[in-house]
């Protein structure tokens, strides 16, 4: 009994647990020989922001064609910025299939072409 005692202070003691659950998983769209896809994670898109880019991705060759920055999050430095981190949350092709319409986790919609340009 006092083993367990024990583990569930040391468990419950611990302050490096995440403040919020990773992303979800948004699924990637294949269009004429590209994948389209969101790239969560700074490690991944070399910024500071976790959130808010999108990389289109040759699909026969695997050579990323461009990566874009769809939204700036601002940073609050006097709070925790795992908690201020705003995902993509889904991601789709309009109907002409022109542009990628993405929305993120503040409820933001943005439109991209296929270039990777931002359009109003």
């Amino acid at each position: 009994m006092k083993n367990v005692y024990i583990f569930l202070m040391i468990i419950l003691s611990v302050d490096g647990y995440a403040k919020r659950l990773a992303p979800k998983v948004v699924s990637p769209i294949v269009y004429n020989g590209i994948i389209y896809q969101t790239v969560p994670w700074r490690i991944d898109n070399g910024t500071s922001q976790n959130g808010g880019f999108i990389t289109a991705v040759n699909v026969a060759t695997g050579k990323v064609i461009w990566l874009k920055q769809v939204y700036k999050t601002n940073y609050n430095p006097r709070r925790e910025k795992d908690v201020q981190d705003v995902f993509i949350k889904s991601l789709e092709l309009n109907k002409n299939k022109t542009h990628l319409i993405i929305k993120n986790g503040d409820n933001q919609v943005f439109n991209l072409d296929l270039n990777g340009r931002l359009l109003q």
